[in-house]
């Protein structure tokens, strides 16, 4: 595998800047993909065209899901992704729009659409860096109360909530790109005390589990 056809991706100046010293040191492409599923669609996909990546890496943090196995600063690799909150809006949560023979597409996997090369040796690298691998769901609308974001993850099976996964994964799915989405849980989602959060310790972690994620890549060679 080539790894300078590496793509990373993260939705805010500042989650990138927290990658700044391992991105620099990786000398690959970078973008800043935006917040939300709208701008990550737009700017990824303006990335495929342009630069067409062998791999695609969003990092940035998101939120764990109540009741989920997720703690501040919690690592994790997602396995898919769904759009948590597409659809229509009743006081009771949001219920499926289906549209015969037109969908919309609400889940997308992610894991399953690994290479041979990705999946040999990524579980041992995973876990030597107490990274965890689970389903994530991505919101337009971040979860503000703990009831919310319970339901939407439950609903899921999701360990993370965050605003761009789905869509990246929409995206590389298209392009046949394997994606590789890595999240910092900074915060556990719904809650709205903010001093609670520790956005700062879940970039470093997640910088460290990048940085590890990338050595493992460098070393697979072009023909695998």
């Amino acid at each position: 595998m080539d790894i300078t056809k590496i793509l990373i991706a993260s939705p805010t100046k500042l989650e990138l800047s927290a990658f700044s010293n391992v991105i620099k040191d990786s000398g690959l492409d970078y973008i800043i993909s935006g917040v939300g599923p709208g701008a990550t669609a737009m700017n990824l996909t303006r990335a495929m065209e342009k630069q067409r990546p062998c791999v695609t890496i969003i990092v940035g943090i998101g939120g764990g899901c109540p009741g989920a196995d997720a703690g501040t600063k919690d690592v994790f690799l997602a396995e898919s992704e769904a759009y948590g909150d597409l659809g229509r809006c009743t006081a009771g949560g949001v219920e499926s729009v289906n549209i015969p023979f037109e969908g919309p597409e609400i889940v997308f996997p992610i894991r399953e659409k690994w290479p041979a090369y990705l999946t040999s040796g990524l579980h041992d690298v995973l876990a030597e860096l107490k990274v965890k691998t689970a389903p994530m769901v991505t919101v337009s609308c971040a979860s503000a109360n703990f009831e919310r974001a319970m339901e939407i993850g439950l609903r899921f099976g999701a360990a993370v909530e965050n605003m761009e996964g789905a869509a990246a994964a929409q995206v590389c799915n298209r392009y046949g790109v394997p994606l590789l989405e890595l999240r910092g849980v900074s915060n556990i989602a719904g809650d709205p005390e903010r001093s609670k959060w520790v956005v700062e310790e879940a970039l470093n972690k997640t910088a460290m589990a990048l940085s590890g994620i990338l050595t493992y890549l460098k070393k697979l060679s072009p023909s695998d």
